[in-house]
């Protein structure tokens, strides 16, 4: 992962051909203690595993994707849970004949780049479990 730009409200990274991107932006919001925040990106993948969550089973549903795949739109915020970065990212992808997947991103290995843009929020947004949906949501 490159760190492109930083300021005080916005930070830009670059992750390269077979890095994973949710993992590294999940160092790299706790190294740099980022509790509340959007994020945004785009750019290429290898493989991704998405998922869908089934809310009367509770549970998420994965599926993992080994084929080229533009990652059309990367969305989602970092917010706190137990004192941790948590991201929280949705994902459409595209695939050579123009066809689209998508859902929860769990694990995106970069193509040729992934670029992502961080909205740093003052404050902090937490999540807390909520027994009705089986999700920790903001609080």
């Amino acid at each position: 992962m490159k760190h492109i730009l930083n300021n005080y409200y916005h930070e830009v990274l670059r992750f390269d051909r077979g890095e994973e991107v949710f993992n590294g932006l999940s160092e790299f919001l706790k190294d740099k203690e980022i509790l509340s925040g959007w994020i945004w990106g785009l750019g290429a993948a290898e493989r991704i595993t998405i998922s869908f969550y089934d809310i009367d089973k509770k549970e998420y549903q994965n599926k993992t994707f080994e084929e080229p795949l533009e990652v059309l739109c990367l969305e989602g915020n970092v917010s706190a849970k137990d004192g941790l970065p948590a991201v929280h990212l949705h994902g459409t992808f595209s695939r050579p004949d123009f066809s689209t997947i998508g859902g929860h991103v769990q694990k995106l290995i970069a193509l040729g780049t992934i670029e992502v843009f961080i909205h740093k929020i003052e404050g902090k947004m937490e999540r807390k479990f909520d027994q009705i949906t089986g999700l920790s949501l903001l609080k």
